[in-house]
């Protein structure tokens, strides 16, 4: 088993961040507009609460690389305020590009992953069996942010126009992580960027 410490909670405060270090090259169609990448980005998280004094969170990731490969973030995480034992676990990559489901429009969710400390694109601290996931989460109406819009730069005669679309959602999930069942509540996000370009 692979073993190392990671942060409980790593992904709760990063799940929106947009995966903007990744970009296509340049396309110069003289004339024509092209759509030169289309991208996606869709998160999850949630936590129980702490009931009973044990805060148990979860976290996913989808998103696409721009190199036509979906890759996932997944994780779990375990804290019990009694005894202060803590247990955490992520794994990433495309194997786990299934791993979430959601709905643009609507904010509902589907989470379903195995998370098993022995693989070789899993990090895990005090993890000794694989992890499930399976939650079904509903927007609960407490908030929901969209936003649609278009932007144009002129660099010089290259054009760059693009769109972006996101909504963020509220959510209540229910379900299980490891041996722990019941409702999680937290928040989807789901962003879609696409980008054109065109040159005098």
């Amino acid at each position: 088993m692979k073993t190392r410490y990671i942060a409980a909670y790593v992904l709760l405060t990063s799940m929106g961040a947009w995966p903007l270090a990744h970009s296509a090259p340049p396309i110069r169609s003289v004339g024509t507009q092209v759509t030169q990448f289309r991208s996606t980005n869709d998160f999850v998280n949630g936590t129980n609460g702490c009931v009973g004094n044990v805060c148990v969170g979860f976290a996913a990731q989808v998103f696409d690389d721009f190199s036509g490969v979906t890759q996932a973030i997944v994780s779990a995480s375990f804290f019990d305020l009694n005894t202060f034992q803590f247990q955490v676990i992520q794994c990433s990559g495309p194997a786990y590009a299934n791993s979430l489901f959601l709905v643009q429009g609507n904010g509902n969710a589907t989470v379903r992953a195995t998370l098993d400390p022995s693989a070789v694109d899993c990090s895990a601290s005090n993890v000794s069996a694989p992890i499930g996931l399976d939650l079904v989460g509903r927007a609960d109406g407490t908030f929901h942010v969209s936003n649609d819009g278009f932007f144009t730069n002129d660099f010089g005669g290259q054009i760059i126009k693009g769109r972006s679309q996101s909504d963020q959602f509220s959510d209540t999930f229910n379900g299980t992580i490891g041996s722990v069942s019941g409702t999680f509540t937290g928040s989807v996000g789901a962003f879609r960027n696409s980008q054109l370009e065109q040159v005098k």
